[in-house]
Parts: structure tokens; C-alpha cells; sequence
């Protein structure tokens, strides 16, 4: 099994409600269409997910990384900002992130036959550092409330074709 993005999602999905008792966490949502969010007690994290050096590359030019630097009132900076990669890309990500405040998440690659849990497949490479103390808004929590309910009721209807 190849890890891609599909992958990593399902490996974050576990680890961030399991592990670390997160409780809510959506894919695909927000201004930036970030791929997983997590929101805890006081605030939000989000996660890009890159399974190659061009694309972590290309996450560098997006606008958004210019607004987190500069607009911490903004309602859709996170208080933490993190990639995750597979695990071969660890080093090429560190480097990238030298001088960020982004944290690094190192993702596993399991065959069938491993017994090593899904929550246990996210390994902290670098924590990311805290953009800002902001409260989430509450506008911001009823969007990522929304997209998880649909997520949930898309996979309803899947579960039943």
C-alpha cells in the first residue's frame, strides 16, 4: 500500500480523536480548503497533507502562509499550523521548515498484516510552534461543524450503496 493522501487522512483521523481525545476533526474545509483540521478546547490546528517534494514545495507559494505570518486576527489561522508527510520525507521537511513555525507530522507505512494501529501510524517530528492565543470564532466552528456533518452523512450513504 502506497501512502497517499487518502492514507495519511485516515491515519491523522485516528490519532487526533483516539490518541490524543481531539473532539472534532474535518478534511477539506475552511477558507483555505486546508485537508484536516482538528479543533480542541481552545482552538484549531491544521494540517497540510504532502506526499512529495514538489508538492510541499508548491504549499510554500500559497497566499495563506503569507496571511498566518502576518494576520494573526485572521478567522482561519490556526493557533497550530502542521504538515504531514511520509516518513522518507522527514529530513527534505525539516529543512524546509527550519526557519517556520510549522510543526512536522511523520506518517507510517503499515501492510495489512501489521498490527500497529492507525492512531499509532503519526509519529511528531516537530512541534509547531503557536501562531497566536485567539480564541476560534465562532463562525469558524459552525463551518467545520457543518463539513464534518456532511463528511459523516456521505459516509452513511457509502456504507449503504
Amino acid at each position: 500500500m502506497a501512502i497517499d493522501s487518502k492514507y495519511i487522512k485516515a491515519c491523522l483521523s485516528a490519532y487526533f480523536r483516539f490518541k490524543r481525545q481531539t473532539s472534532c476533526i474535518a478534511t477539506e474545509v475552511g477558507q483555505f480548503n486546508a485537508d484536516f483540521l482538528a479543533v480542541g478546547r481552545g482552538g484549531f490546528l491544521e494540517i497540510e497533507i504532502k506526499v512529495s517534494k514538489a508538492d510541499l514545495n508548491n504549499d510554500f507559494k500559497k497566499p495563506k502562509h503569507k496571511i498566518y505570518e502576518t494576520q494573526k486576527h485572521h478567522a482561519w489561522c490556526p493557533q497550530q499550523f502542521y504538515f504531514a508527510i511520509p516518513e522518507e520525507l522527514v529530513d527534505y521537511a525539516i529543512a524546509k521548515c527550519a526557519d517556520k513555525p510549522y510543526g512536522i507530522l511523520a506518517i507510517r507505512k503499515c501492510n495489512r498484516t501489521s498490527n500497529r494501529s492507525w492512531m499509532d501510524r503519526v509519529r511528531v517530528v516537530k512541534r509547531a510552534k503557536k501562531l497566536h492565543n485567539n480564541p476560534i470564532q465562532e463562525k469558524v466552528k459552525y463551518i467545520i461543524y457543518s463539513r464534518l456533518a456532511s463528511e459523516m452523512t456521505n459516509l452513511r450513504i457509502a456504507l449503504c450503496d
